[in-house]
């Protein structure tokens, strides 16, 4: 068992490295893409084309504009110098954001009732809510610091009384920098989709080219057949899966608070249920159009259900129970708290039991259903 288990392993290693699509999609799904997407995407907005009206030209909107000028989040193109400059340039899409400082702002300030008004291209929703929460912060941070001056300059023993401080810390990634989000959740994911979609790929290769069949009358039983076929794709993705953390890792400077061997134990449980819909996919497929097509139809349903790219305690309350049939959302709570939190087993026991549970439940579903068709 073990010689002929060694011998059909020994070829899949041949055949997989032999591929070179699939070495160029492992290359870019370890390497590229992660990199690609934590320095592409990002939930914070930065570099905010924006435009200003200052009709009051005195000190105090002088002031206020060097706030914005100060913020990396706004870059100040545009001085207008009437409103239907301003109106060309937000139709244009030349400002993402417009500040109309009024005539008299310096005087109503020194009223006490200040007034600006801010105009936002809502075009693009989620940009524009973005740009007004950024401006709308600084607006009110310089509100605050004009009435402290305004009360120190009346009664300067009472500042202290009169001002709350806010204090602020953010555990687990103190500046809530996205760069150490994005990447590692994409990686994430895309082993789920390297480890669905290569044994799904191994199985109907077989088929297309007609060996499936050699396969079916030779001395080997199913058992072996799973192992010989699974066990280097095994290899390949968890090897892959440790050379990319750490690449990413260095390129973001993300932290590895936890143990890599624990994290290393546990992806290699995920990839048991990965592994499993690869099978099933494969199965039920008569050529890699449709194991393609099938892998898709699996994959992201269990990728949007994950909170890889919504927060679960966003969706409806449907979807939340429907989340917990993802094997993602367990293996992404497991990678972050241990590459992040630094915690072990005693925090991540649940999640470990679920997904033991659910990747010896689809492997021995896709085993037995291989071992039907060879019976």
């Amino acid at each position: 068992m073990k010689r002929r288990v060694l011998a059909l392993m020994r070829k899949e290693f041949i055949q997989l490295f032999r591929d070179k699509m699939i070495l160029i999609i492992l290359g870019y799904a370890f390497f590229v893409d992660p990199i690609a997407v934590g320095v592409a995407l990002t939930f914070e907005l930065k570099h905010i084309p924006m435009a200003v009206y200052d009709q009051d030209r005195t000190a105090r909107s002088r002031e206020l504009i060097a706030h914005f000028g100060e913020a990396r989040n706004f870059e100040l193109l545009y001085t207008l110098e009437s409103q239907e400059e301003l109106d060309r340039r937000l139709t244009r899409g030349e400002a993402l954001l417009a500040l109309i400082i009024p005539p008299d702002f310096a005087h109503q300030v020194q009223r006490g009732r200040g007034k600006v008004q801010l105009l936002v291209d809502g075009s693009n929703s989620n940009a524009a809510l973005l740009a007004l929460n950024y401006a709308s912060k600084i607006i009110a941070e310089y509100s605050h610091r004009i009435g402290v001056e305004a009360i120190s300059s009346v009664s300067p023993g009472v500042v202290s009384a009169l001002i709350i401080q806010n204090d602020v810390r953010i555990w687990y990634n103190p500046n809530a920098l996205s760069d150490w989000f994005m990447p590692l959740s994409e990686l994430f994911g895309i082993i789920m989709m390297v480890a669905v979609l290569l044994p799904a790929a191994a199985i109907v290769r077989e088929k297309e080219a007609g060996t499936i069949e050699q396969l079916l009358v030779a001395p080997i039983r199913p058992r072996e057949l799973i192992a010989a076929k699974l066990l280097p794709m095994f290899v390949v993705i968890l090897l892959g899966l440790v050379v990319s953390l750490l690449w990413v890792r260095g390129f973001f400077h993300i932290p590895m608070v936890g143990s890599l061997g624990l994290f290393v134990a546990l992806s290699a449980l995920f990839l048991l249920s990965c592994f499993g819909l690869g099978l099933f996919v494969s199965l039920i497929s008569r050529n890699l159009q449709q194991a393609l097509i099938g892998t898709f139809f699996i994959l992201f349903p269990l990728m949007f259900l994950s909170g890889m790219m919504v927060p679960i305690h966003s969706m409806p309350i449907w979807l939340q129970y429907l989340s917990y049939l993802s094997p993602l959302r367990y293996y992404l709570e497991i990678a972050f708290w241990i590459t992040l939190k630094g915690v072990g087993l005693s925090v991540l026991w649940p999640q470990v039991v679920v997904l033991s549970v659910m990747g010896v439940v689809l492997l021995t579903m896709g085993a037995k259903r291989l071992r039907m068709v060879m019976a």
